[in-house]
């Protein structure tokens, strides 16, 4: 008779004390997939016995009249006693009302949750670290110098001389120092302060005004820029709040109103000398006496193709004040001042240049280059008369700046009305009537100005 298999020992219909023993003898029966071995400690636990030889323990409880069955582990990793503990901490939360499978389903969707969540804030985290770097990689490249830079070019779009005057003071005094490279929405009034004040301890003070006039008005063009149309819309991306140079304190004593007037012996030792020196800039200064004290600046900038040689009249363009486009200012030329533009024409054809004045033929004569012979001129006279007399008290020296009102001065006491001396100068002509309705040139009233400002020369010359 043949002996009974180990498995046939083993009733499964019964319960057993679980032991490493039972576990190991126990297999499935042939002909069935799967049976369990249940605990007689702890009745929810079981050891499920697969017909592949796999074993595991396992937690069966009844919840609401169903069977609920949690796997615990396989018998190779968990001992009876932790699969025990475990059992029961189960079966008291399905006695609660607590599915176990249901919880677990419901922890791996919280988990799932979880890490989706912490994987979309990561996301967050990153794009928010990506833009704030990119953010402050732009505000670093939008510096002081960028905005001066485009407001220099905003000003050259709308046709205003003062753009040439405003680069150059830029390069000189700004783009030089330091705070230039700073990003202009973080200057602040103090850092402006300093700039001007470097500017000023170098004895430079109405310079340093005019570097804070333009600060202001590139600084608050770019604050404007989002409600301006004609602003460049490049500036609204400097996201500039406020203008630091607003609360600066202005450099009022630097624009005090000049009154220095030539008296005749000055004018006569000016026009003497300028007549013995036939370089281009000394040229230039004389011209700018015969003309009738025109804007140096205005001049300068003069073009070949400006001047009407069968009229004898040079156009100059005048953007001074809030003009959209500059102001075309007529100047007749007369008696000696016609064989000066003449020459200076030959000179710049003979460069190659559109520019009368110039000395390189590629750029137009500074101010400051007429301003240097008009002074030179100054100080030879004041030495002259000190060396006579060296107690002679002397009037503060003079330059280009001083021609306007004096020639004004001149023409007034010759009888050449106020109104006529505005056309000649082109100054004050920012009204109504004569924006809108007074269209008459005053060719020769300009003319008949000239013409006594000429004899008033001649009669300096003569004493």
């Amino acid at each position: 008779m043949a002996r009974p298999s180990k498995t046939a020992e083993i009733d499964f219909s019964a319960r057993h004390t679980l032991t490493e023993g039972l576990i190991d003898r126990a297999t499935c029966p042939p002909g069935r997939s799967e049976v369990a071995l249940r605990d007689s400690e702890v009745p929810a636990l079981r050891v499920r016995i697969l017909a592949s030889g796999i074993k595991s323990f396992v937690a069966e409880r009844k919840l609401d009249r169903r069977t609920v069955r949690k796997t615990i582990g396989s018998v190779a990793n968990w001992s009876i006693k932790d699969a025990r503990v475990r059992a029961t901490q189960l079966s008291r939360d399905v006695d609660q009302g607590v599915d176990p499978v249901v919880a677990q389903r419901e922890a791996k969707l919280a988990e799932a949750e979880r890490l989706a969540a912490e994987a979309e804030r990561k996301i967050t985290e990153e794009a928010a670290r990506l833009a704030a770097e990119e953010a402050a990689r732009a505000l670093a490249e939008r510096t002081l110098a960028k905005l001066l830079g485009i407001y220099v070019g905003h000003l050259r779009a709308h046709g205003k001389n003062s753009a040439d005057d405003v680069e150059r003071l830029v390069r000189v005094h700004v783009m030089s120092d330091p705070l230039a490279s700073r990003p202009a929405a973080r200057v602040t009034s103090t850092d402006v302060t300093a700039l001007l004040r470097r500017i000023v301890e170098k004895g430079h003070g109405r310079t340093a005004a005019k570097v804070r006039a333009y600060l202001h008005a590139a600084f608050k063009l770019g604050v404007g820029a989002g409600l301006d149309a004609r602003a460049p819309s490049v500036l609204i991306e400097f996201a500039l709040a406020s203008n630091p140079v607003a609360s600066t304190s202005p450099l009022t004593s630097f624009n005090a109103t000049r009154d220095r007037v030539l008296d005749d012996d000055e004018l006569r030792h000016l026009l003497e000398r300028l007549e013995t020196d036939d370089s281009t800039p000394a040229l230039a200064a004389r011209l700018l006496l015969l003309l009738g004290g025109q804007r140096s600046a205005q001049m300068l900038r003069a073009r070949v193709e400006d001047y009407d040689a069968a009229e004898h009249v040079l156009r100059l363009l005048d953007g001074k004040g809030r003009r959209a486009t500059p102001r075309k200012h007529h100047v007749p030329v007369e008696g000696a001042a016609r064989k000066i533009v003449a020459t200076l024409i030959d000179r710049a054809r003979a460069k190659g240049s559109p520019l009368i004045f110039t000395s390189d033929g590629k750029s137009a004569m500074l101010p400051g280059t007429l301003n240097a012979v008009v002074r030179d001129a100054c100080a030879a006279h004041r030495a002259e008369l000190l060396k006579v007399d060296p107690d002679r008290h002397l009037p503060k020296g003079y330059s280009t700046r001083d021609f306007r009102r004096t020639i004004e001065t001149r023409l007034a006491s010759r009888g050449i009305s106020k109104d006529i001396r505005a056309q000649l100068q082109s100054h004050g002509l920012g009204g109504v009537q004569d924006r809108h309705y007074d269209r008459h040139d005053y060719a020769e009233e300009k003319r008949h100005a000239l013409h006594a400002l000429h004899q008033h020369f001649d009669d300096v010359r003569r004493g």
